[in-house]
């Protein structure tokens, strides 16, 4: 069990600098209501409503900081090694309301150099993302154009969650002032995540710095920001990069950027050819070759070429197929399948020889095969819960020739819960629509049941 800290409480309002005590005003009356305060104060016009709000959260703030006091110490835990408790403790706040925001964001710039008001700042900032953030806008944005530094990162991340052209205009405007990498890494995050384009020059720099953090959000934010006129610099760095980890940001780099590219497209056939490539990314290097390499590339073609007639898992050698025939290499699909019936013929009684085949088939629209080599996997397999995911396949496959009585019979003989059907539908669009429809609908109800 973790160690559990005491905390003081939240400082008194009287004690808050002027600047501060504004803003906990400000965000008492968005609390409140400007309207149901006037309602409640008959005769008091509108410039004097700060004031009475003022007065007003003067008052809630001891019953707020009450109510809050009882999560102080799970809220000064790390999250990082305390990720359960404070995940709870999270839920809990939140659900006091908006009313607790003032002290909320009080916390998020500490008044005291420890780990835990640093914890206690990173968690309020969590409980802050429950609500709507939009009411504190201002503020957050107040705390990034200031000097502490814990409650400038908090301000940036919460400001990085508020889909509004000012938040996204405060952190380009505030980015030349963000010294730690860490502070950067946010930026780049939050403006990809909205599609600016603000700070591509910047993000362009940092492929430049020794910090691979840093070159990994700056590479994701112009994958999001669709900067293709930084392919050269990106090229440049990646051809020079031995951080492997950051390889598959890269790729999505070019897969979203670049078209037809000779030079992009020797550098992934380079990489495929070795070993450096984790699986995941050697599987998204093919994928972007269908769209970044020009066609008749010799490099690429030999490349993939070589793992469709490899041993390698079907799935690389039926992606490295499709990406032949996306460039325009029509024999990929027969050899492959040549290759695998070669197998079958050396394994009559494989149920994975078959399901391989199936699923090699079904990459390639021949749906009425795939059917056939999915029951021929059934008839050899020995494991019932295969067996069952083989017939969730060829209900997909029905799904896809817009046979529901057929699709329906499939997922009957499966035998498998509604979860375990959704769950293997969720990767295609056409099986998850197909599912949809009445009479499944209906099916998968009684499964429920």
């Amino acid at each position: 069990m973790p160690v559990r800290m005491a905390h003081d409480p939240l400082p008194g309002a009287d004690r808050l600098p002027r600047r501060r005590a504004r803003w906990l005003a400000a965000l008492a009356l968005v609390a409140a209501g400007a309207a149901p305060l006037a309602a409640q104060s008959p005769g008091v016009g509108l410039a004097e409503l700060p004031e009475l709000a003022r007065a007003r959260a003067q008052r809630q703030r001891p019953v707020q900081e009450a109510a809050l006091e009882p999560f102080l110490p799970d809220l000064a835990l790390d999250h990082r090694r305390n990720a359960e408790i404070v995940d709870q403790t999270i839920e809990k706040v939140a659900r006091l309301g908006d009313g607790i925001a003032p002290l909320l964001l009080d916390s998020l710039s500490p008044t005291r150099d420890t780990r835990e008001a640093t914890f206690l700042a990173e968690n309020s900032a969590r409980v802050l993302a429950r609500m709507d953030l939009h009411a504190f806008q201002p503020t957050l944005v107040e705390l990034l154009e200031g000097d502490e530094p814990v409650g400038r990162r908090n301000a940036l991340w919460l400001l990085g969650r508020i889909d509004d052209p000012a938040a996204v205009r405060a952190i380009a405007r505030s980015f030349g002032r963000l010294v730690e990498p860490r502070d950067r890494e946010l930026a780049f995050d939050a403006l990809a995540a909205r599609g600016s384009s603000a700070l591509v020059p910047e993000a362009v720099r940092a492929l430049g710095t020794p910090d691979p953090e840093l070159r990994g959000a700056a590479l994701r934010y112009l994958t999001a920001s669709r900067a293709a006129d930084a392919t050269p610099t990106v090229l440049q760095a990646f051809a020079s990069d031995a951080e492997e980890h950051l390889y598959g940001d890269y790729i999505r780099f070019l897969k979203t950027n670049t078209t037809r590219d000779a030079q992009a497209a020797d550098l992934l056939a380079t990489l495929l050819r070795g070993t450096r490539l984790s699986p995941d990314d050697e599987l998204l290097a093919m994928e972007a070759l269908a769209t970044v390499a020009p066609e008749d590339h010799s490099g690429v073609n030999e490349v993939l070429n070589a793992v469709v007639t490899s041993r390698k898992a079907v799935r690389y050698r039926i992606l490295a197929a499709q990406t032949l025939l996306a460039l325009g290499d029509r024999r990929a699909p027969r050899i492959l399948l040549d290759e695998l019936e070669a197998r079958i013929k050396e394994n009559r009684s494989s149920a994975e020889c078959f399901e391989d085949r199936a699923l090699a088939n079904f990459a390639f629209e021949r749906y009425r095969e795939a059917i056939r080599d999915f029951e021929q996997a059934i008839r050899y397999s020995t494991v019932s819960v295969r067996k069952s995911l083989f017939y969730i396949q060829i209900a997909r496959c029905e799904a896809h020739r817009g046979n529901t009585r057929g699709m329906l019979q499939a997922l009957r003989d499966a035998n498998a819960p509604a979860a375990r059907i959704r769950e293997e539908a969720a990767v295609d669009p056409v099986f998850v629509r197909a599912l949809e429809e009445d009479s499944v609908q209906r099916f998968l109800r009684a499964l429920d049941r």
